[in-house]
C-alpha cells in the first residue's frame, strides 16, 4: 500500500506542472541512502518535487509526512507530530493512547518511542519532514540528529529546508548515508523552461525563452510567476526583456514568503539595507 501525499486544489490561474524526470530520478537514487537532505531557498520547488515523487510509480512503501509549523519552538509538539505521522502511515493508533502535550515531557523517551515504532513495522517507510527550517528548538534538532543516525534499515528520511541547519550530519556524510539535493539541482534547465512555457500556452521565441531562463536563473517560482504574467502580456518578448526581481508578482512573492516570515528585527535590517533601485534586484540565493 502506498500512502499518497495530500493534494491542494489546483489553482486555475497557475501554469500546469511539468514532469521533471531527471530530477525525480535523482531523488529516487538519493533514496538509496539513509537520509536525503533537500536544501534550497523559498520557491525552488522542494515541496512540488516531493509531491511529484510521492505520486510517481515505484515499489510499495509507507509515507509519513510531517509539515513543521511556522517558528516551531516546542520540541514536544514536533515529536508528537512525527509520532502521529508514523502511526497514520501504518494505520495504527498506539493502542488507544492519546498523543497530547504533558508537563512531564521527556524528549529522549519520545524519540526512543519514535524509533521503536519505526522499527516495529517491516514495510519500507519514508519519513518526510518538510519546512524543517521552521524548527527552532535546539534540543529537538539534536534529538533528530540522533534519530537519523539510528534509523532502522527499512526506513529512509527526507528532510526539506530553506537553509542550513545545526544538524550534525557529518557521520552520515562520511559513511555515504547522506544524499544531498541543493539549489543548483532544483533549477530549471533551458529545456524545462521551454516546456513550461509551451504547456502554459505561451508563444515565445527561442531567444526569449533563453533570456527568461537567464534572468530567473532557473528559479522555479520566478519562472511560474513569469508564466502567469506572460499569459496576459500583449508583448511577451518585451515583458521578458524587462522582467526582474522588481516585477510586481515577484516582489509580492518575496514579501510574503521571505520577508514576512523573518523576525521583526531582521525585517527592519533588511528594509534599511535594501537597495532602492530596480536595477539591483536579484533572485534569492540563500
Amino acid at each position: 500500500m502506498v500512502l499518497r501525499a495530500n493534494h491542494r486544489k489546483p489553482d486555475p490561474a497557475a501554469p500546469p506542472l511539468i514532469q521533471r524526470g531527471e530530477l525525480l530520478a535523482s531523488l529516487d537514487r538519493a533514496a538509496e541512502a539513509k537520509v536525503t537532505l533537500i536544501s534550497a531557498p523559498a520557491g525552488s520547488g522542494k515541496t512540488s518535487l516531493l509531491r511529484a515523487w510521492a505520486d510517481g510509480p515505484g515499489q510499495p512503501y509507507r509515507l509519513a509526512v510531517v509539515q513543521v509549523q511556522r517558528d516551531q519552538q516546542d520540541s514536544q509538539q514536533f515529536w508528537i507530530a512525527v509520532l502521529s505521522a508514523i502511526r497514520q502511515a501504518h494505520g495504527t493508533s498506539g493502542e488507544g493512547e492519546q498523543l497530547a502535550a504533558t508537563p512531564g515531557f521527556n524528549q529522549g523517551a519520545i524519540v526512543d518511542r519514535v524509533r521503536s515504532e519505526l522499527a516495529g513495522h517491516r514495510d519500507r517507510t519514508f519519513l518526510v519532514i518538510d519546512d524543517l527550517h521552521e524548527l527552532t528548538s535546539p534540543g529537538a534538532l539534536t534529538q533528530l540528529t540522533w534519530l537519523l543516525e539510528k534509523l532502522p534499515p527499512h526506513v529512509h528520511a527526507i528532510l526539506a529546508t530553506r537553509r542550513s541547519l545545526p544538524l550534525r550530519l557529518h557521520k552520515l556524510r562520511l559513511a555515504g548515508d547522506l544524499a544531498e539535493i541543493r539549489t543548483a539541482d532544483l533549477r530549471f534547465t533551458q529545456r524545462e523552461t521551454r516546456e513550461l512555457l509551451e504547456t502554459s500556452g505561451i508563444a515565445l521565441s527561442e531567444a526569449g525563452a533563453a533570456k527568461l531562463h537567464q534572468r530567473t536563473e532557473g528559479w522555479a517560482a520566478g519562472l511560474r510567476l513569469a508564466a502567469i504574467s506572460l499569459a496576459s502580456s500583449p508583448d511577451p518578448e518585451r515583458f521578458v526583456t524587462e522582467f526582474s526581481g522588481s516585477s510586481r508578482t515577484v516582489a509580492e512573492y518575496l514579501l510574503a514568503e521571505m520577508l514576512e516570515c523573518q523576525p521583526a528585527e531582521v525585517q527592519q535590517l533588511l528594509l534599511r539595507t535594501s537597495c532602492s533601485t530596480a536595477s539591483t534586484a536579484s533572485w534569492p540565493t540563500c
